[in-house]
């Protein structure tokens, strides 16, 4: 309805909804009934598991008295555990809290990404310089971390530690990971500065992970505000694009956020110097998967841009259709612009 206000009666037969609603005795208690433009077919729940059984090779969860099957390629993550889509869903117990991910279809709910856990108490995260590296032969099992100029920290490295760059005294660090009660950090991931430039996130784009492997969603990017059942990630990263021809430039930019499991994801591609008033098309590569992206348009003065975004904002193409089922802009790793079917411009992450 375009965002204008509306009534209980504005409501139609086969209008596709997303309601926002919590569990009563009465029922279901609708806050938000929202009617949207397009039917996606997706649903998220998140509950307390009440039972579970199995179907062929299918699994399948109650919860909220709602049944939602789990095939077998469904991407499982457990708090903690750091073992991405290597959680079996038999490993999913009664009384787990899960967030499930996934879509309906012929009245039956599947599931696409679950997540099964809470957040664990104590996250903390703190940079500086390290002061001291121990190791057991080649594998670092702790460092001492100047915060400031006067606060020592030390951070416990383990198997399920994720590192993103070489460790060594005097270089700059930022650490992810839980305070336990002797006020020692586990650390989930510590990611070096390796360019000098005092910002280790523009060194290791995939340092705050997706919930696979040892990333595992456990980053959080500060503050408490947000959904505290969920993981804070925030996540930016552009790459400049190359002419292949031509001397027109460009450069692409991927954003993903995730603030208690709502999940927001951005894809823009800037151009200048292009042929004024001209078609300009998007190819990008998801790994060995690449996706057509659609054509933009260039202005007068050759300039020219892509917006795309899973919250479709003024202007900007909804993001969801271009990228493959079971990844997100994390996993894009080339962009490819190009002009009447010659390539133009291009450009890796």
């Amino acid at each position: 309805m375009g965002g204008e206000d509306a009534t209980f009666d504005d409501l139609n037969i086969a209008d596709f909804v997303r309601i926002e609603a919590f569990f009563a005795d009465e029922g279901i208690v609708a806050e938000a009934i929202k009617v949207l433009d397009s039917q996606k077919e997706e649903f998220r729940i998140r509950g307390i598991v009440q039972a579970t059984a199995t179907s062929e090779e299918n699994v399948i969860l109650t919860l909220l008295n709602i049944d939602i099957i789990l095939p077998p390629d469904s991407d499982i993550t457990r708090r903690g555990s750091r073992s991405g889509n290597d959680v079996p869903a038999a490993e999913i117990l009664v009384g787990d809290v899960v967030n499930i991910f996934g879509f309906y279809e012929d009245m039956e709910l599947f599931s696409r990404r679950i997540h099964v856990g809470n957040r664990p108490q104590g996250l903390i995260e703190l940079d500086g310089v390290i002061t001291a590296l121990t190791s057991d032969g080649d594998t670092p099992t702790s460092i001492t971390v100047l915060v400031g100029e006067t606060t020592a920290a030390t951070v416990l490295i383990d198997e399920n530690s994720h590192i993103g760059g070489t460790l060594a005294e005097n270089v700059f660090v930022e650490v992810k990971g839980q305070l336990d009660e002797n006020l020692t950090v586990l650390g989930f991931e510590i990611i070096v500065d390796e360019d000098g430039d005092g910002d280790a996130d523009d060194d290791n784009r995939r340092g705050r992970g997706k919930g696979k492997g040892k990333g595992s969603g456990m980053g959080n990017s500060g503050g408490n505000g947000g959904d505290d059942d969920g993981p804070e990630i925030e996540i930016e990263a552009e790459t400049s694009l190359t002419a292949v021809s031509g001397d027109l430039k460009g450069k692409a930019k991927a954003k993903y956020e995730e603030d208690g499991y709502e999940v927001e994801q951005e894809f823009e591609v800037e151009i200048k110097d292009a042929m004024a008033d001209s078609n300009y098309s998007i190819k990008v590569d998801f790994g060995a998967t690449s996706m057509d992206f659609g054509s933009f348009s260039t202005d007068s003065e050759g300039k020219g841009e892509g917006k795309f975004s899973t919250s479709r904002d003024s202007g900007e193409v909804d993001l969801t259709p271009f990228v493959p089922a079971g990844m997100d802009i994390r996993d894009i790793t080339a962009v490819r612009i190009y002009a009447s079917g010659e390539l133009v411009l291009e450009g890796s992450f």
